[in-house]
């Protein structure tokens, strides 16, 4: 049997770090700082005349890219904890049991476990 061991205010801590991180990543290219490339190539004319709109489509794939790796970023942070909160939960119900199972075997009574074999 597997043995799973979690910190769940460590995982908290490292969850806001990586929440921290994803905003980092959301605005790791600024619209500003485009514009700002994008009107310094403008200047050559005939030599540097496909230099704007090729950056332009640059920055929309790169757009593309950032919004993909924070999306991904939004669902691992999501989903780990919401894993945690069911390792907790788990392990409560698990403690749960237990308790009434040592009640159960000292004092016979099985209706804590007939309740629950009805909600199954």
């Amino acid at each position: 049997m597997t043995a799973w061991q979690l910190d769940p205010a460590a995982v908290k801590v490292v969850l806001g770090l990586v929440a921290d991180q994803t905003e980092a990543v959301s605005k790791s290219l600024p619209l500003e700082e485009q514009r700002e490339a994008v009107h310094g190539v403008e200047w050559g004319y005939v030599w540097t005349q496909d230099v704007p709109a090729a950056l332009v489509h640059l920055f929309e794939d790169v757009a593309i890219d950032v919004e993909s790796v924070t999306n991904r970023m939004v669902a691992g942070v999501v989903g780990v904890a919401v894993a945690t909160s069911a390792y907790e939960s788990g392990a409560q119900d698990m403690a749960e049991i237990q308790r009434q199972t040592m009640d159960a075997a000292q004092t016979g009574n099985l209706s804590w476990f007939e309740h629950r074999a009805g909600q199954l």
